[in-house]
């Protein structure tokens, strides 16, 4: 479902639900349900709007790695409750004694969705955080990469030194791919990774810097 079709739907379901409220006999319950899915709707849009600066900027870096699909089945399920929402309450045919709790399944729904929204919200700060915090250190130990290429080794074993620091940013630009592909897959344990290789990223800079390579 696209955006101005969901935003239509929640205007539509709005004013339907206004005008029940002001032509219809009270019902007590109703009320209640009706109060208690918009509490439950209004939570899962506030992290929405609390993750939508991170997505966003993820997706125009290309780095959304699956966020995208995860983002738009909260969105899209979030409107669907808002239309079963307007169809609870404006089912005739529906005994009001049934309201409610159908209501409060709609709730337990919306609940599920902001466990998701709240993990997706993580994810999204997890992958910037590691992305914001690698790129200097990456274009740094490959300035220094480029310059120890560029300089001619006294012996074997100082060509051999600046082979190996070189491999090793290989090996550390790999395992950068691998941890922000972990934070999708196990949050925990890929900020863990990815920790670990923005400590050993700056000990290669050491290195390299001993090695003397100075931009």
């Amino acid at each position: 479902m696209s955006g101005p079709r969901i935003l239509l739907v929640v205007l539509v379901a709005a004013a339907a639900l206004l005008w029940m409220a002001l032509a219809g006999p009270r019902d007590a319950d109703l009320d209640r349900g009706l109060k208690e899915t918009e509490q439950a709707f209004a939570a899962v849009d506030e992290q929405l709007a609390a993750l939508d600066p991170d997505y966003q900027t993820l997706r125009a870096q290309n780095l959304a790695l699956g966020l995208r699909d995860a983002h738009d089945q909260i969105v899209t399920h979030l409107a669907e409750l808002r239309s079963r929402r307007l169809d609870i309450a404006s089912d005739a045919s529906l005994e009001r004694r049934l309201r409610l709790p159908r209501l409060r399944d709609l709730v337990a729904e919306s609940d599920e969705l902001l466990a998701l929204a709240l993990g997706l919200r993580r994810e999204c700060a997890a992958l910037l955080g590691l992305r914001r915090a690698s790129q200097p250190l990456v274009a740094d130990a490959r300035r220094r990469r480029d310059l120890l290429a560029q300089k001619q080794p006294r012996d074997d074993e100082e060509r051999h030194r600046i082979e190996a620091l070189a491999s090793t940013l290989g090996d550390l630009e790999q395992r950068l791919a691998t941890a922000e592909q972990q934070i999708r897959r196990n949050l925990d344990q890929g900020i863990a990774m990815g920790q670990g290789v923005l400590r050993d990223l700056q000990t290669l800079i050491d290195q390299q810097r001993q090695a003397g390579a100075e931009p």
